[in-house]
């Protein structure tokens, strides 16, 4: 089943899936993504470091060594991309996305199954917040601590613009270079009004909380797990 959605003139769907195989489906593809960019460092630079250390070998090191020293580098790194994203392909369990929030699948599968909101940048339930584009960015709305405006520019010219949360696992951003000011209000003000505990602004007091909050979060944590002194 498709279930259509509008945002003002804009049309999108989302497929019916359980929230965990979206979240398997993004961890996959992200491991195929970098077996190929692993396997063209090979192909790519594979000859070239043979080649150059067949030189070295016979000629002795020279200057030129030094260059093919730099592509047994890159090939060594496209090795290591292949094997590693090898192992999370076949063992998504692995993956750092999952180490680093144990509870994600489970969090996935209640946050599709009690959605209550969703528009181009935010899924909503009662209990949990997740990027619409990238569900694997997903926190329970009381582990949301901080959210502010981020702005880079490159030679004067902005280039990225997102709407950060600050959350107890880490960072969520939403992309927003192309929203307008009262879009990007209304986004984190949809934000604040369901997360309690967060704050607004990226100012040192804002910092502080956000840290002081997670600390909290692991001693919590800590706590529930039987290590209180972690």
């Amino acid at each position: 089943m498709v279930k259509k959605h509008i945002i003002g003139e804009r049309r999108y769907t989302a497929l019916d899936k359980k929230g965990s195989e979206l979240v398997l489906e993004k961890i996959h593809k992200s491991a195929h993504n970098g077996m190929v960019a692993g396997i063209i460092f090979m192909v790519l630079f594979g000859p070239i470091s043979l080649f150059g250390i067949f030189m070295t070998i016979r000629d002795g090191f020279h200057e030129y060594s030094i260059m093919f020293i730099f592509f047994v580098a890159l090939l060594a790194l496209g090795i290591f991309l292949f094997v590693f994203n090898k192992k999370k392909s076949n063992d998504p369990m692995s993956s750092s996305i999952i180490k680093r929030n144990p509870n994600i699948l489970e969090m996935a599968d209640e946050l599709i199954e009690n959605k209550v909101y969703q528009d181009q940048f935010l899924i909503l339930s009662p209990r949990i917040i997740a990027n619409a584009t990238d569900i694997t960015q997903i926190s329970y709305t009381d582990e949301v601590f901080l959210v502010y405006v981020y702005i880079h520019r490159t030679n004067g010219v902005i280039d990225t613009k997102k709407l950060n949360l600050e959350t107890a696992h880490g960072m969520m951003g939403f992309n927003i270079i192309r929203q307008k000011d009262d879009q990007i209000n209304a986004l984190m003000q949809n934000v604040l009004s369901h997360c309690r505990y967060s704050r607004a602004g990226y100012t040192p007091e804002g910092l502080a909380y956000a840290n002081q909050m997670r600390e909290l979060w692991k001693k919590d944590q800590a706590a529930k797990n039987g290590n209180p002194n972690a």
